[in-house]
């Protein structure tokens, strides 16, 4: 279309035209302005002359304009575009890159050393490009010898390119990983290129050594299983001369792109940055080299003139940048296990974190943040020279230590001490190698947050929180990015969730424009973090991230100092200078919102019960160590010659928080690091056992000899408790007919099932560690079983019980007179249908419910027929699984307190065959209440147990500990376990989940033979009013029967604890241990510190109904020197007043308490 315009113009003024035509010419002479003619046309007619302009450019159409960038690197036209001057050569193969392979064998976990030696010992094998290694998870060396070739010029940019499709680690001659590798299609992934030092490459012949994995960075198929055989090509390994100044267009352009398709149409630098970029594709020639040069001179149109000095000049000054409103953090999110073992974890750690310290050298900006103890840990082990090299730069405050705890574990079903050990473990191993704690709490991918965290965060030394998780909610957005969480106890903590919504940003501009669009407290303040690089699997941020950083300063400074379209971004600084900027912008949090409470993640819910074997083993473990360091805090008080085992401890300590990782826990990981995890509780049962009965024989003054004669001993592992319960006992000779017991008077009841156990009533008295047993039958109030007429009854004096038809359909208080299962319902076991939309192993969605399947015991019989204890054995069968429910009442109520009622136990022994079923028991009640009680760590949570609202409609799986309680005025029914996570009440329906059955990532997750016991407990009065907290942790921690020495000669601490509380039934004694300083951190006494010095005892306490309460902690039979009160940290805070033997505790609402006893 030509356009004309008519003027009657004078020559002057036409040569005037012609004039500034040339003038822009020489100004931008990358346009053809030469295509616009100008011509002049006299009119025969008048004479006049008129000017004629015809303009042949186009009108620039802005979607067409967008379609066009895309042509500019790479793709269809790769030969013809940028993409074709991004190298001058390349070379490999023989003369430039040898190859030399060595695989060890599969049982040896070859080191650097490993592989230098075999080399040596000419145990490599020649290989080249093209070749294949495997199988899954193995690891193969390399040994490099590059030489460039003579003719390249040694001042240029020579890469050594290295793609094995997998992972790999590149070494120098002295072992030292230099950096990682990653092969993949992904640009944004692969970290292929490795910088060759100029003082390499002109002392002509380099060698480098290189480890390849055989996995992915984030596994192997993805969340699917993995194959056992897959092989990973080698698929690129060449030397390059890159061209630099190419690059860096190759980069300024993909800035300037990326601004024209995220900027909205209407947006002013949006268009210029389009039209930039437009004129750039114009100017460039694949033949002509200048035109490089002429582009990125175009390009600081859009990123300001000489904006790389301008940035350096900057940057040299302080360091870091002055101004901007996104602090952009390089991250690193490695899962200590998920889609592959720990054994390949550590190798992750190595590479990513090594490849940071190099980009640190180049980049003087990068400033790089890590969690997780663990992984330092085993860097110091596995690579101690990078370990070096990391601790330099955390000096020169450049990689910054977040986080605080062992590893980025579970938010949900961790007890309130296995939190206190995650961070106590975390910040010890801080401080001894590197001389400080973490400021910042971090768990950036953990399935939900317990209310608790923020009080135990606060208490270990941590000011600040982040994360981002909640923003994955499946109902609701999250209303906040910067806000005060305040937990259960009104504890609260500055918190901030990234507005960019993941923890591994590219750096692409529509990431940093959501520093704006994603914030939801622009109202206050304004700033918020960018975390980025490549994370899950390792990796971490890469030359290009950093590279479009700087450009995306650039373009702020250049366009937008103020922040009004993007936000300015910021590097050089820290997480913690970022919190205390916010702390200084809102008047230290005081015009923050606040969020009160758990932050309850809206998906993942099926991580509450998927891999039943790993929560037990975890519940398990917290219970067997408390009991542990308990005994062995005792036994050192007893005797001299007793060495407490702190090291011992600390290693059971960190191997349980170890699988507490938030894809250990939860159940999400492949088979491979399953099986792992189950390892390591067997060696934590095995250790912790042994330790145990070390203890005990200190404790209970076993005889060094052994008399020839035994007796049974009662011990009670719950500090301070009162304790009664039934127990089967063997007996220590065969039984006769009619037999009474010798330690008591009448007649006792003999198992049916088998004829060596006895049944005796246990009690431990609450201020003793060890009880006694009586084994008299008492007809009149015990329970009494049977079977007629098709109806299966189980009563004592507490309850009665009836199985119809393989449901329950009664439960019967007889003392209330009341029924606890509405009329014309039943309870029992129950499958539903569970297909989950997204992620197999994690999700549970609500439409699981639609679908359920009551389930029917196909026999009930009597297996034990009372006084003391009565069983029901029950056959359950359905799909291609079957399992044994034993059903069982004893005679005693499930506590001491007065109008206890009796448990309703439930022992299953289920071999489970399902696929993508789920087993729950439900409970529907007579009881009416608008929310339940739900235990949590170191308290509890109400949810409501109706849908008013989407918030509450998202709650239809929940976390809980050891039990849920659903109470009305006057009465209420709990659900206990001892090994499961998930529950939900709806309206007067408890559900307790059991068993999942994905297919992915474990295919054979949960199958198998499974054991686990759950229990009934109706109860007088609310929760509050119940003594339902103390039944559930005496359900979780059962009176147990040693057999010792008849000579045994119990301590009096075994007598009579020397620590219990006295006063308030709302405050319970939780843990009991040695003071950590009273060691070195690898658990050895500290000779120094002990010398003329008292032992030091730990005693944390905490309120577990919802209100005030003074407790009296009464010190017995021990000599004390002053009492503290002390944080997580066991940093002394304040000094307590000791009275005769007592101090009085004031507790407020889910208040924690940790106390420091010093003893003379």
């Amino acid at each position: 279309m030509l356009n004309r315009l008519w003027s009657s113009r004078s020559q002057s003024e036409i040569s005037q035209g012609k004039n500034r035509d040339n003038e822009r010419r020489e100004e931008y002479p990358q346009r053809n302005l030469s295509a616009r003619t100008s011509d002049q046309y006299i009119s025969p007619k008048h004479g006049v002359s008129y000017f004629v302009l015809i303009l042949s450019e186009p009108k620039e159409y802005r979607e067409q304009t967008l379609k066009r960038l895309d042509n500019f690197v790479g793709g269809y036209y790769a030969p013809y575009n940028l993409s074709a001057v991004l190298e001058y050569d390349r070379v490999s193969g023989s003369g430039y890159v040898e190859l030399e392979v060595w695989s060890p064998p599969e049982d040896l976990a070859a080191t650097f050393s490993d592989a230098k030696e075999a080399f040596e010992l000419g145990k490599g094998v020649g290989t080249r490009k093209g070749h294949n290694f495997g199988p899954t998870w193995t690891n193969h060396w390399f040994k490099v010898t590059l030489r460039v070739p003579d003719k390249w010029p040694k001042d240029g940019l020579i890469l050594f390119e290295w793609d094995s499709s997998g992972e790999a680690m590149i070494f120098d001659s002295s072992g030292l990983s230099l950096q990682g590798f990653t092969g993949s299609n992904d640009l944004d992934l692969r970290r292929a290129e490795y910088v060759v030092p100029s003082a390499d490459v002109h002392g002509g012949t380099i060698v480098r050594y290189i480890e390849m994995s055989c996995n992915n960075m984030v596994g192997i198929e993805g969340i699917d299983p993995p194959p056992v055989n897959k092989y990973y090509q080698l698929k690129v390994a060449d030397l390059v001369l890159a061209n630099q100044e190419a690059r860096r267009l190759a980069l300024d352009f993909e800035a300037l792109h990326s601004l024209a398709e995220t900027l909205p149409p209407q947006s002013p630098l949006g268009n210029t940055a389009r039209t930039t970029a437009n004129q750039i594709m114009t100017a460039f020639s694949v033949t002509d080299d200048t035109s490089i040069g002429t582009c990125r001179k175009l390009a600081e149109g859009i990123l300001g003139e000489n904006w790389e000095e301008a940035l350096t000049k900057e940057r040299r000054q302080t360091g870091r940048d002055q101004s901007g409103k996104l602090w952009a953090f390089g991250h690193c999110h490695i899962d200590t296990a998920w889609l592959w073992p720990w054994e390949v974890t550590k190798k992750k750690i190595a590479r990513s974190w090594s490849s940071q310290l190099d980009l640190m050298e180049r980049y003087p900006e990068h400033r790089f943040v890590a969690t997780s103890a663990q992984q330092y840990a085993w860097l110091e082990e596995y690579y101690p020279a990078v370990f070096d090299r990391l601790k330099t730069k955390v000096n020169e405050g450049k990689f910054e230590l977040v986080g605080a705890t062992w590893l980025e574990h579970d938010a949900n079903m961790l007890s309130g001490e296995s939190f206190c050990r995650q961070f106590l473990l975390g910040q010890n191993f801080f401080e001894s190698r590197f001389g400080k704690r973490c400021e910042t709490f971090m768990l950036p991918d953990t399935f939900g947050y317990s209310a608790s965290l923020p009080q135990i965060a606060r208490l270990s030394d941590c000011r600040n929180f982040f994360t981002q998780k909640i923003s994955w909610n499946a109902y609701n957005a999250f209303p906040h990015t910067t806000f005060n969480w305040i937990g259960m106890d009104g504890s609260q903590i500055l918190t901030h969730m990234t507005p960019v919504v993941n923890y591994n940003s590219t750096c692409h501009f529509p990431d940093i424009i959501k520093g704006y669009t994603g914030h939801h407290n622009l109202d206050v303040c304004t700033d918020a973090m960018i975390l980025f690089g490549n994370g899950d699997g390792g990796g971490g941020p890469t030359p290009e991230m950093l590279e479009r950083l700087r450009r995306a300063r650039a373009v702020g400074v250049e366009n937008d100092p103020k922040g009004m379209e993007i936000p300015l971004v910021r590097e050089g600084w820290t997480m913690s200078d970022f919190f205390e900027t916010v702390r200084e912008k809102t008047d230290n949090g005081d015009r923050l919102p606040s969020w009160w409470g758990e932050l309850y993640l809206e998906i993942h819910r099926g991580t509450y019960t998927s891999q039943a074997a790993i929560k037990k083993g975890n519940r398990k473990g917290e219970v067997l160590l408390r009991t542990v360091e308990h005994a062995a805090t005792l036994a050192s008080l007893t005797s001299a010659s007793y060495t407490y085992p702190q090291a011992l401890l600390t290693r059971c300590w960190q191997a349980l928080c170890l699988c507490q990782f938030h894809d250990t826990l939860p159940g999400s990981s492949i088979q491979i690091a399953v099986k792992d995890a189950q390892g390591k509780y067997v060696e934590l049962q095995e250790m912790g056992s042994r330790l145990l009965d070390e203890a005990l024989s200190v404790l209970y003054r076993q005889p060094k000899e052994d008399s020839g004669g035994k007796r049974q001993v009662l011990l009670n592992s719950l500090p301070g408790l009162e304790r009664q319960e039934v127990l089967a006992v063997r007996s220590l000779h065969q039984p006769r007919p009619g037999e009474k017991h010798p330690d008591g008077p009448g007649e006792i009841q003999w198992s049916k099932r088998d004829g060596t156990l006895w049944f005796a009533v246990a009690g431990c008295e609450a201020g003793s560690h060890a009880g006694a047993l009586d084994f008299r039958k008492n007809d009149e109030s015990g329970v009494k079983v049977s079977v007629k007429h098709g109806v299966a009854t189980l009563e004592n004096e507490h309850l009665q019980v009836d199985i119809v038809d393989g449901r329950l359909t009664r439960i019967w208080d007889v003392k209330a007179k009341r029924d606890v299962i509405p009329k014309g319902t039943s309870a029992g076991f129950v499958i539903y249908e569970d297909h989950p939309n997204d992620w197999d192993a994690w999700d549970v969605d609500a439409s699981h419910l639609e679908k359920p399947e009551l389930l029917k015991f196909s026999s009930v019989e009597i297996a034990e027929e009372g006084p003391v204890r009565a069983i029901l054995s029950s056959r359950l069968t359905f799909g291609q699984s079957s399992a044994r429910v034993n059903i069982t009442m004893d005679a005693v109520s499930a506590s001491t307190r007065a109008n206890s009622r009796s448990l309703l136990r439930f022992d299953v022994d289920i071999d489970w065959r399902e696929k993508h079923r789920f087993l729950k028991f439900e409970l529907p009640t007579t009881v009416q209440s608008t929310e339940a009680t739900y235990d949590a760590a170191f308290g509890v949570v109400t949810r409501p147990t109706h849908r008013n609202t989407s918030w509450e409609a998202a709650k239809f799986e929940v976390c809980a500990h050891k039990f849920a309680d659903l109470s009305e005025y006057g009465y209420g029914v709990a659900l206990v376990n001892e090994s499961k996570y998930g529950y939900a009440v709806q309206g007067n329906i408890m559900r307790l989940s059991l068993l999942r059955a994905p297919l992915r990532p474990d295919p054979t997750c949960d199958q198998g033979r499974q054991e686990f016991a759950f229990a009934i407990y109706p109860h007088l009065g609310t929760y509050v009013e119940s003594d339902v907290q103390v039944v559930a942790h005496a359900f979780n921690s059962p009176l147990e029967v040693r057999l010792m020495d008849e000579m045994t000669d119990p301590s009096p601490h075994a007598l009579e604890l020397p620590f219990t509380v006295e006063g308030a039934r709302n405050v319970m004694l939780e843990t009991v241990k040695r003071a950590e300083k009273d060691f070195t951190y690898t658990g050895k006494i500290d000779t120094e510190k002990s010398k003329g010095k008292s032992k030091n005892v730990i005693l944390r306490l905490f309120e577990h109904l919802g209100g005030r309460g003074i407790a009296t902690l009464k010190l017995h039979g021990i000599k004390v020197k002053r009492v503290m009160l002390v944080n997580i940290l066991e940093d002394e805070i304040a000094p307590l007043q000791v009275q005769d033997g007592r101090v009085e505790l004031e507790f407020t609402a889910f208040e924690i308490k940790t106390v420091k006893v010093t003893l003379a």
